[in-house]
C-alpha cells in the first residue's frame, strides 16, 4: 500500500539508492509513484498473481503498509511469506492487529502512528534530546544538544562516563 506511509517510506528508501516496487489498487497513487520508484503497478496485495506480478517473489524484503484494512494487511503478510520472501515487515494500527500479523509470521511489526507520537512526546518533555533510538530494553542511544558547559572541553575533561554513566559515540 502506497498511502501516506507507504508512499513516505518508498520515497526515503529511494533517495537512499535502493530499488523500491510498489503495489496499490489506486491508479492515482500508482502513477503518481511511477516516475519515482523502480517499479509501480495497479493491483490487489490479497492477490498472489498481483503480487508476484509486481516481482515481489524476488525481494529481499517487504513492507506491508496497508493499516487501514486490517484483514488485506493480515492476507497480505501471510501471502508474502507463503512466497517465501526473506523478510516481512507489516504496519500495525492496533495492539491486536500487530498480534495477528506476528502470529501469520510478520519478521517485524512497526506502528508509525505510535512511534512518531512517542518520539515527540519525548522531544517535548526533553527538548535538549534531538533524537532517540531505543536498542533494547534499557539500552537506548541519544543525540543530544550539547550543554554549554561543555562547549571548548574535551570529553577526558568532562568525565561523562563517570559523571554520568554514559558513553559518548
Amino acid at each position: 500500500g502506497a498511502g501516506k506511509f507507504g508512499a513516505g517510506l518508498a520515497q526515503a528508501l529511494v533517495e537512499r539508492g535502493v530499488e523500491v516496487l510498489v503495489l496499490d489498487r489506486s491508479r492515482d497513487v500508482v502513477d503518481r509513484l511511477a516516475g519515482v520508484v523502480a517499479k509501480a503497478m495497479e493491483g490487489d496485495a490479497v492477490e498472489e498473481g498481483a503480487l508476484d506480478a509486481a516481482g515481489f517473489r524476488d525481494c529481499d524484503i517487504a513492507v506491508v503498509a496497508v493499516g487501514s484494512d486490517m484483514e488485506s494487511s493480515v492476507l497480505t503478510t501471510c501471502i508474502l511469506k507463503e512466497m517465501k520472501v526473506p523478510c516481512v515487515i507489516a504496519k500495525a494500527v492496533s495492539d491486536v492487529h500487530g498480534k495477528v500479523l506476528q502470529k501469520v509470521g510478520a519478521d517485524r511489526v512497526v506502528y508509525p502512528d505510535r512511534d512518531v507520537a512517542e518520539r515527540l512526546a519525548r522531544s517535548l518533555v526533553s527538548p535538549s534530546v534531538l533524537d532517540y533510538i531505543e536498542v533494547a530494553e534499557g539500552i537506548s542511544v541519544l543525540e543530544i544538544a550539547a550543554p554549554m558547559m561543555f562547549v571548548g572541553k574535551t570529553l577526558g575533561e568532562l568525565q561523562i562516563r563517570k559523571t554520568f554513566g554514559v558513553t559518548v559515540l
